[in-house]
């Protein structure tokens, strides 16, 4: 990366004292002042409305209406030409403000998930948001954090990152606080910085923001790390059936143009045809559907987050709702994580292996117990005051960080003048590492029947859905730095056995995961007897269901791990590792997996997934990689926003095969007899008009209720299906079109454009009310109230238009009572043989999946 990083090789002390700050940092007042100094480059409120009216004068829709205007202009229609730009800028000014709305609830959930950065501001340490964070700060950075700027390093401990997001390079970088010698080359970036947009992957780091915003290095190259993403399969379906349509209406432009023109020869008026054409060709496309799926997304955005669910991009629910494999921990999804002592082992030996277990968890012994740990506060409740409150002092030293590949984590502490290395983990990790025992009181080399019986009461206890917690030790010599690799040679002390409660909706959520067709796979890193019987008691699996260890991860090839992955549900000791070969297999197999995770570990198996799922107490790294951010670690949570997917996957679908359907169905009618007929049996501003009139109720199609048939499986966007139906339902529309033009072919033209353009909204406002279902149109669920009550006005617009002035500008007549009468029956007869083909025709999502 070819920049210059001047503080790079600039001394510490002339570091600090030109960006006017401390290694206690600035104080809160003087960092908002300096952020109040800083020109205003982020959520700009104009620049958001602008980028969003750009899109909609863009879209493909409304440039070929422009076109049409200048046509009609230019050529001397003025009327016409006032009339579509005026159905420009009400649909226009429809679409901007749904999606500018929809912009602004996407930013209004960003604020659920605030990336907290520590800062020291003068002395104390700090968690803020990192839009507050300004030059000059003093961060604090660890393992699974992002940095959320350019950083120069002032203490580092085993620190690296992932520096991928600027060099493309994903293997973890050492960094380290030393003074740099020279400039970065093309190939690497300074060791004493890091920069906005990376991720920390291991130990401990601390330095000073010299760059904050467009001044980083990512800001100054115009990229934004959320932007570094694939399309989603929802973007990527509705893209190619974009791409699809467009193809169609290209080329039914020119036929009929040509063919037109063949036909009539010198009779034809070039520029009405040409304007009737292109109105033919905007009526079959599905223009609403930005709007619509925009409506529909972010109002299930907000449905979601009022559930704990927050999406960190709008097609993320669409594609949640398509998954059919949910791979998460046990911890906190289906137990609670609120953990109570049960027993310890060897029982003589309960305090000192409880006082034992939090002594290397705090800081000052006497500062009194202030550890989250879920396995601190439940051996603190477990013990009497006096004892957690011990007299001795005891000073914390280094961390070895818990690692998930060893499962052990170590801490190292000086009490009195001795140094003590404590070692927590799995029981079966632990023994590996110990070679004496402590029982009563006196320690003795750890015999091979003391390694049995511990893992003979770690078994016991693992039937009975107790996670074990091991404990060990050892006296060590004061040196500058500890790893583990100092974890051998320990003395087990004894391991201490905690209950979990199972979450009180644990069991509705696996019955409706089931119902929505979604298999539950527990990938965990407890015991597999725990595991086991955790999966038992929610009836996840049965009680000699096998469990696949970590183990036997390495004994089995891809191909056989395949296999077992179709039966198997719950995966125990597994490892990071391990969660990515499983994601990575079932994709293989065609499966669409989601996962739930929250530390540095997790994040490639997040980024393989196709949902990442990230819980509340995620990591920023993991977060900020995530399409979707619980508030609330909860099975359920997860299960309702995939019931929320699907529901919007269907009502998205009803507009795409209503679309489809009803004007296709006209465009075959109006091209067919424009040919033939010496007069265009539609205006084109009629036309337009019509589309619009008839898509205006769709507006609600995101509120509309679903038939479970359409929530049982994951659904796609199978383009032959939905060209399928169209035809059909176009053909039965075309039909009866040819039976209105039969019955009504001697009136007067003005009264037949108008008649027929009631007789095309009501068939299309009926057919919207056919498709919402494959059962009976008065069958449950009824639709939506709010639906139905823009479908009336629908109607009664387009019913009401001709009896009023301003129809004249469409050049609508009125007509007669007794027509319009027969125009009702005639919508209402193609309503009962639309059901009727529905039916017959066996078109039902529920019978294409089953096969």
């Amino acid at each position: 990366m070819a920049k210059e990083i001047p503080q790079a090789i600039i001394a510490e002390e002339e570091l600090l004292s030109n960006l006017k700050t401390s290694s206690a940092g600035i104080s809160s007042s003087e960092a908002a002042k300096r952020l109040k100094d800083l020109p205003k480059e982020r959520n700009i409120p104009g620049r958001a409305v602008l980028n969003v009216l750009a899109r909609q004068l863009k879209s493909p829709f409304v440039l070929l209406l422009f076109f049409a205007t200048v046509v009609s202009f230019v050529l001397g229609e003025r009327t016409d030409a006032i009339v579509i730009f005026a159905i420009i800028i009400v649909n226009s000014v429809i679409g901007f403000i749904e999606e500018y709305h929809s912009h602004r609830i996407l930013e209004k959930l960003q604020k659920y998930i605030p990336n907290l950065v520590t800062v020291r501001r003068e002395g104390k340490e700090l968690k803020i948001n990192s839009d507050h964070i300004a030059e000059g700060d003093i961060v604090i950075l660890e393992a699974g954090d992002m940095v959320p700027a350019d950083i120069r390093l002032l203490k580092t401990e085993d620190f690296s990152v992932d520096e991928s997001v600027l060099t493309g390079e994903s293997i973890p970088v050492s960094k380290n606080a030393k003074l740099a010698t020279g400039q970065a080359s093309d190939s690497s970036l300074p060791e004493n910085c890091v920069f906005a947009g990376t991720r920390v992957t291991a130990g401990e780091g601390e330095g000073v923001i010299f760059a904050i915003g467009k001044k980083t290095m990512l800001g100054s190259i115009g990229s934004q790390a959320q932007s570094i993403q694939n399309k989603s399969i929802f973007e990527q379906n509705i893209a190619a059936f974009s791409r699809f349509l467009m193809i169609i209406v290209l080329v039914a432009m020119a036929a009929i143009f040509f063919i037109s023109l063949m036909i009539k020869g010198g009779s034809a008026n070039v520029v009405t045809l040409l304007l009737f054409v292109l109105a033919l060709a905007l009526g079959i496309l599905p223009e609403a559907l930005p709007v619509v799926t925009t409506i529909t997304l972010s109002h299930g955005a907000m449905r979601l987050a009022r559930r704990s669910v927050v999406v960190r991009r709008l097609s993320a629910i669409e594609d949640l709702g398509n998954i059919d494999v949910l791979c998460t921990d046990k911890t906190g999804t289906i137990t609670e994580n609120v953990l109570k002592v049960k027993d310890v082992y060897p029982a003589g030996n309960r305090n000192p292996i409880l006082k034992l277990s939090l002594l290397g968890q705090e800081e000052d012994t006497q500062a009194g117990f202030k550890s989250s740990n879920p396995f601190d506060v439940a051996i603190e409740n477990s013990m009497l005051k006096e004892v957690v409150v011990r007299a001795e002092h005891a000073s914390h030293l280094q961390a070895i960080p818990f690692d998930p590949a060893r499962r052990i984590g170590s801490h190292v502490v000086k009490q009195g003048g001795e140094i003590l290395l404590i070692s927590r983990g799995a029981p079966e990790d632990i023994l590996k590492q110990c070679s004496r025992f402590e029982h009563d009181g006196e320690i003795a080399a750890l015999t091979e029947k003391d390694h049995q019986d511990i893992i003979k009461i770690v078994n016991t206890w693992g039937s009975q859905g107790f996670r074990s917690l091991a404990i060990a030790k050892k006296d060590i010599e004061q040196k500058s730095k500890y790893s583990a690799d100092d974890e051998e040679g320990l003395t087990f002390a004894g391991i201490i056995a905690f209950e979990d409660q199972l979450k009180k909706s644990a069991t509705h959520a696996l019955t409706l995961a089931k119902k929505l067709g979604v298999e539950i796979k527990i990938l965990t890193g407890d015991h597999p007897n725990v595991a086991r019987a955790v999966a038992n008691q929610v009836g996840l699996i049965s009680a000699d269901e096998d469990i696949i260890t970590s183990q036997e991860f390495g004994r089995l090839s891809d191909e056989e791990l395949t296999k077992k992955l179709s039966s198997s549900h719950v995966f125990a000791r597994v490892t990071p590792d391990d969660k990515l070969r499983i994601i990575q297999l079932l994709e293989k197999q065609g499966r669409k997996v989601a996962y739930m995770g929250d530390g540095i570990n997790d994040v490639p198996s997040l980024a393989q997934a196709h949902v990442a799922i990230a819980v509340p107490s995620a990591t920023s790294a993991a977060k900020e990689i995530s399409d979707i951010v619980l508030l609330k670690k909860d099975l359920q949570v997860v299960v309702d926003g995939i019931h929320e997917g699907r529901k919007i996957f269907a009502n998205i679908t009803k507009y795409l095969k209503y679309s489809l359907g009803g004007n296709l169905g006209n465009f075959i009618s109006l091209a067919a007899i424009s040919l033939f007929s010496p007069l265009l049996p539609m205006l084109p501003t009629q036309i337009l008009l019509g589309n619009f009139v008839s898509d205006f109720p769709l507006l609600a199609i995101g509120w509309d209720t679903v038939d479970m048939q359409y929530l049982k499986k994951p659904q796609n966007y199978h383009l032959s299906v939905i060209r399928n139906r169209a035809i059909v339902f176009a053909l039965i529309s075309s039909i009866f079109d040819v039976l209105f033009f039969g019955l009504f072919r001697h009136v007067p033209i003005d009264t037949l454009r108008t008649l027929w353009f009631v007789e095309s909204m009501l068939t299309e406002i009926l057919l919207l009310f056919s498709i919402r279902s494959d059962k009976a149109i008065f069958s449950k669920p009824r639709p939506a109230l709010i639906l139905t009550v823009l479908s009336f006005a629908g109607a009664a617009i387009a019913i009401g238009l001709p009896f009023i002035s301003f129809g004249a500008v469409f050049h609508f007549v009125a007509p007669s009572s007794q027509m319009l009468l027969l125009v009702i029956v005639i919508s209402l007869a193609y309503l009962i043989v639309n059901e009727i083909g529905k039916i017959f025709m066996g078109w039902s999502e529920s019978s294409r999946l089953s096969k």
